[in-house]
């Protein structure tokens, strides 16, 4: 029995759960207007042109809801005008039905007179009974995601039929005004999206011209091989078997960086990984070609492991690595190979002053940071999106009398940073994991990595920070880039915090400069917060409220029931989290006090 007294002012709908009693359920059939090029017209790739006064759309054209125009090819004026069904007008929708089906674009602008492939409906309401632009979001969101799933489900097709779509049915309030209001709520959102996408590229560029100056060879610059410059440590690597790999929270790595986590390591120091060989080099145009990996890991036999020599700076060496064009270096064969005795003989052109050399690095390590963080705010963004509209398009969450839109899912726009120096999230990560360590580690029971990761974890939740780099694992949520990309490293190597005999950490002499930045970044009442509520908390404790809480997160995110069915269900669909449910602490009544525990403390739900 469905518990209507807690949804007053909703209906109960089979497919959409519930949904507001004066919104509606409509058919993208019977609501709209379906069109696409006759299979009789016969339009060729051979007709396709490079120029001309007359667009032509196709499924590679869409990128991210719109048209790329720039990668249109033309037809001539007659082919235009062969049928005008498909001669596209602004607020049309184009959805793909060959090749990779389901893509959408909206039309906000045309430049040209423009007209469609055979692949390509596109979708026009028949009546003003409902706003285009909130059908389009419909059909970006999972709404539409799960129909072509379910469509889908045990076949390979390839293609979609109008009379596929006599099964797709939306929710939408009966009223346009609310339904404009959803729309433009979320062209909001796209807006602040694209922005910062534009101001990521722009720096991106920025740091391209950059590198293109700095890295000019000077006067007293000298030439050396890559053998000269580097420590090659390959005879460290291991092989590792298949039935060797566990999950564990130790990287496996190999010519892509980190492919898996395991529970054993073969190095543990500052290394650069660059590819060996395999199917990385096929791909290498749109590939790094080096990456970075500090702490203890495992790694295969498909990457090559540096390290610099003591005189040459490793980030500057990092930085040139990903930027050096080996396309002549890989030799060819059944499968690409990067042989090491090529490798060796790859030519650097360096600053022979170390000094000049960690200037250039850090110029470059900045320029990274604040893309780093501004890809961070992207992604949050993002994820703030899709909220949005499993929330917005379902009626969950209505617009009608809230004035402020955007603001009432408390989005901040960005203020372009564009001389302002952004501290990087690995620094941020060494702060939280330092006072952590002043506040919860002693001598006699130094802060566990365990620990240090579930109080983490805690600590982000409660300060409302972004937690989509803690990823399922074994042990609970688990932030992998705290170790390897440089959290605790940073927190031991400023002496904000010291290793006792590789049991955990407790703070060591320069815990001050820590407790400054903390106060900088953080509210001092929040680590309060965390001292109050899990000193006293035991590991067991710690990882059931983690992971509960991180489950109910991605359950809302699904717009399903936070309920023990609904929790465990997803627990048991998960490889890594299913053996959670055998733990003799993980009961039933366990996962309802850490549901309490997440509403409560870190108002989850």
């Amino acid at each position: 029995m469905h518990n209507i007294e807690e949804k007053q002012g909703y209906k109960f709908t089979e497919e959409f759960g519930y949904i507001p009693e004066d919104w509606d359920i409509l058919n993208i059939i019977e609501t709209s207007i379906l069109k696409a090029r006759i299979g009789w017209q016969g339009l060729t790739t051979a007709e396709y042109l490079k120029s001309g006064d007359y667009y032509l759309v196709t499924g590679t054209d869409f990128s991210n809801g719109k048209i790329d125009w720039d990668n249109c090819n033309y037809v001539n004026k007659n082919r235009y005008e062969q049928d005008k069904n498909i001669q596209i007008k602004e607020g049309d929708i184009l959805i793909t039905k060959d090749g990779t089906i389901g893509k959408v674009a909206y039309i906000d602008n045309i430049l040209k007179p423009t007209t469609l492939n055979s692949g390509i409906f596109v979708v026009r309401p028949k009546e003003k009974n409902y706003n285009t632009k909130y059908l389009y979001y419909v059909l970006m969101s999972n709404i539409f995601a799960k129909f072509l799933i379910k469509l889908t489900a045990g076949s390979t097709i390839m293609h979609l039929y109008q009379k596929d779509f006599i099964g797709f049915d939306f929710p939408a309030p009966n009223e346009l005004p609310e339904q404009e209001k959803i729309a433009e709520v979320l062209s909001d959102i796209d807006e602040l999206i694209d922005s910062t996408q534009k101001l990521i590229d722009k720096k991106k560029d920025l740091k391209t011209a950059t590198m293109q100056k700095i890295l000019t060879p000077k006067e007293n610059w000298e030439q050396k091989t890559l053998e000269e410059i580097f420590f090659i440590l390959d005879n460290l690597r291991i092989p590792l078997n298949e039935s060797q790999r566990r999950s564990g929270e130790y990287p496996y790595c190999g010519a892509n960086g980190i492919v898996d986590y395991i529970d054993n390591w073969c190095i543990d120091d500052d290394i650069i990984l660059i590819a060996e060989d395999g199917g990385y080099f096929d791909e290498y145009a749109t590939r790094k070609i080096a990456y970075k990996i500090n702490g203890k890991c495992w790694v295969n036999n498909h990457a090559h492991i540096l390290k610099a020599k003591q005189e040459y700076s490793q980030e500057l060496l990092y930085q040139m690595l990903v930027h050096k064009n080996i396309t002549n270096y890989i030799t060819g064969g059944t499968r690409a190979k990067l042989n090491k005795e090529v490798l060796l003989k790859i030519e650097f052109v360096v600053p022979t002053s170390y000094t000049e050399q960690q200037k250039i690095a850090q110029t470059l390590f900045d320029m990274d940071a604040e893309i780093k963080a501004l890809e961070k705010e992207l992604n949050k963004y993002k994820d703030l999106k899709t909220g949005m509209m499993q929330e917005l398009l379902t009626g969950k969450k209505r617009l009608l009398n809230n004035p402020n839109k955007v603001e009432l899912f408390n989005v901040k726009k960005m203020s372009t940073p564009a001389n302002k120096k952004v501290a990087n999230d690995e620094f941020k990560d060494a702060i939280i994991i330092s006072m952590l360590a002043y506040k919860f580690g002693s001598n006699q029971y130094p802060l566990g990595a365990f620990r240090r990761q579930k109080l983490s974890y805690l600590f982000k939740r409660h300060n409302n920070l972004p937690i989509d780099e803690y990823l399922k694992k074994a042990m609970g949520p688990y932030n992998p880039q705290m170790k390897y990309s440089g959290g605790e490293g940073i927190a031991i190597r400023n002496k904000y915090v010291k290793e006792v005999k590789q049991r955990g950490l407790i703070a060591s002499s320069e815990i001050a400069k820590a407790k400054t930045y903390f106060d900088k970044y953080y509210s001092k009442d929040s680590l309060l917060w965390l001292e109050q509520n899990f000193r006293y908390k035991s590991n067991n404790e710690l990882e059931v409220l983690a992971t509960i809480d991180y489950t109910i997160l991605d359950l809302k995110a699904q717009n399903k029931e936070i309920t023990l069915a609904n929790i465990k269900e997803y627990i048991n669909n998960n490889a890594e989290w299913k053996p959670k449910l055998e733990k003799p602490f993980f009961t039933d009544s366990a996962i309802i006090k850490a549901i309490q525990e997440s509403k409560n403390l870190l108002n989850s739900h």
